[in-house]
């Protein structure tokens, strides 16, 4: 390869890692505003999860007392719980389009959104260092 065209590789490398940088940021803070939100069947318990699948919050409609089971609320509160995870793994599955593959995501690294960061962030400063040094 001569030494022109192994001067515009670089320069192309460089380029790519200073989008890959600027992406960063903004992916973390798609990930970190993300929410999912899941309704129950009957409509009356609402939950919201946080970008890693945790409970925020959790409404019950009053009307679930005029029928007490226990066992039924546990379910819906638990029904939603997993539709709220789903839509929340869905957004921070958009938030790396492009970068890294949704599949990467879940099986590798078992869907935990920080260690997607993590793992994000030490690829980049392996590069950094390179691109430093010039």
């Amino acid at each position: 390869m001569e030494i022109s065209a192994m001067r515009a590789r670089a320069e192309q490398l460089a380029a790519d890692f200073e989008r890959l940088r600027e992406q960063a940021g903004a992916i973390r803070g798609r990930i970190a505003e993300a929410r999912g939100r899941g309704v129950s069947e009957d409509g009356l318990v609402r939950v919201v999860v946080d970008p890693r699948g945790r409970l925020e919050s959790v409404e019950i409609d009053p009307r679930v007392f005029r029928r007490p089971d226990s066992r039924r609320l546990a379910a819906e509160i638990l029904a939603a719980s997993r539709r709220a995870a789903a839509e929340v793994d869905r957004k921070v599955e958009e938030a790396f389009e492009g970068l890294v593959s949704a599949a990467e995501i879940r099986d590798q690294l078992g869907f935990d959104v920080g260690a997607v960061l993590d793992r994000f962030d030490a690829e980049i400063a392996e590069i950094a260092p390179a691109r430093e040094t010039r």
